[in-house]
């Protein structure tokens, strides 16, 4: 006999291909961005992402898959889903109960996409509870010289900060190891996995790890400064040296969001807007021998992440990092800045050198083309695909050497 489904039952699987995220951000009252791109749709992070106020372009949700799949390409948040997960962030403003929907959660989100299916209109008026998305930020792009983002309240220098625990982390560095025999094993390794990092270059950029035997959250971890233009500690952020091996074992065993492993922490988490800086800004580098001349040549060079700029600042190379593989309005405002005063209106995008690392290349270069001139220092076919795989801080001085006569004969 052939089986009988539930009266209740809904076809989730057929009902999908059927409804738009558009359709459901109109069902719930939610505002989206206009969207010049048919392929995907970009908005802020409406689930609890840190920093979803500094990124309206975090979340990428398909237009061309089944069930419009999605991932948030904010570092520390990286939430995946498709629309039925989006539907319960536009209504709730976060993610479902353990990361994923099921239960009565899904069972409501079902009847929520039936409803949107049958062109009905949603019985609940918009929540005044929901956290607010705006179509644009109010960012307006900087001339040469013009401050950056002052719709938004500048990042302050923790010596200033109202918060004395956030006052007491200023000198934190004062407390690192930057000798590989005196870290932590994972720590150790993964110094030595980058043999450029020297003690002396970790001195010069506050960098190093910070003791199992040190209080607070930030023990075991290898630590990073955000510098202000003007040289001030902004505030630091740890790196898990263990991440990796913590990321695989999530996977494995299938667990919920909630419980996936933090790669990165910074200070003062809540009050700090990382979309406001960028790793490698302080001015006092200018004043560095070479530096002027390297940026004529080059632009300004963007990168993802600090080991990336620090490493080809051994290299010789000055360079600065979005700490992500997307650029906010108030970074991209700094890097044209930068450009349009000292290297000759040119700004140089040299992401990661793999499918997600193009992908926020193209947002990149679509943001910075507005304000200056911009390029690709690399991409995976560059060089017969030799560089495919390739970050900026896993390159030999031979490839980068190839790199730049590329550059120079592309200027």
């Amino acid at each position: 006999m052939p089986s009988r489904k539930h009266p209740s039952y809904i076809d989730v699987d057929s009902l999908l291909p059927q409804v738009t995220p558009q359709q459901a951000a109109a069902y719930y009252g939610f505002p989206l961005p206009e969207s010049s791109s048919d392929r995907e749709l970009r908005l802020a992070c409406p689930f609890n992402c840190s920093d979803r106020t500094d990124n309206p372009r975090a979340i990428a949700v398909s237009l061309t898959q089944a069930a419009n799949p999605l991932t948030c390409h904010q570092y520390q948040c990286g939430v995946r889903g498709n629309l039925l997960t989006l539907m319960f962030a536009m209504k709730h403003g976060r993610l479902p109960t353990g990361g994923r929907l099921k239960g009565s959660d899904f069972k409501e989100m079902a009847t929520d996409l039936q409803s949107i299916a049958n062109g009905e209109s949603s019985p609940v008026p918009p929540s005044p509870a929901r956290p607010p998305q705006q179509s644009s930020p109010a960012y307006a792009p900087a001339e040469p010289g013009a401050d950056v983002a002052r719709d938004l309240q500048p990042n302050v220098p923790l010596r200033l900060s109202d918060n004395e625990r956030a006052q007491a982390q200023e000198h934190l560095d004062d407390q690192f190891v930057t000798d590989v025999a005196e870290m932590s094993p994972a720590a150790a390794a993964y110094f030595r996995s980058r043999p450029w990092f020297t003690p002396e270059l970790m001195e010069k950029w506050k960098v190093g790890y910070l003791p199992q035997s040190v209080k607070g959250l930030f023990r075991g971890r290898i630590m990073y400064p955000m510098l202000s233009e003007r040289g001030d500690v902004l505030s630091w952020f740890g790196r898990d040296p263990r991440f990796e091996e913590k990321y695989d074992k999530w996977i494995r065993a299938g667990k919920p969001e909630k419980d996936r492993p933090a790669k990165y922490r910074f200070v003062s988490q809540k009050l700090f807007r990382r979309g406001l800086e960028l790793f490698g800004q302080q001015a006092s580098r200018l004043e560095e021998p070479g530096y002027r001349d390297a940026v004529r040549e080059l632009g300004v060079l963007v990168v993802e992440g600090p080991n990336d700029v620090t490493r080809l600042d051994e290299l010789g190379v000055p360079s600065v990092a979005i700490c992500s593989n997307m650029i906010t309005e108030p970074q991209s405002d700094k890097v044209a800045k930068w450009a349009n005063q000292i290297a000759g209106r040119l700004a140089t995008v040299m992401l990661d050198c793999d499918e997600e690392g193009e992908t926020g290349s193209r947002q990149v270069v679509h943001e910075l083309a507005k304000r200056c001139r911009v390029r690709l220092a690399w991409h995976c076919g560059t060089g017969g695909g030799r560089f495919r795989g390739k970050q900026p801080e896993s390159l030999s001085f031979e490839e980068w050497t190839v790199i730049r006569e590329s550059l120079a004969a592309d200027r």
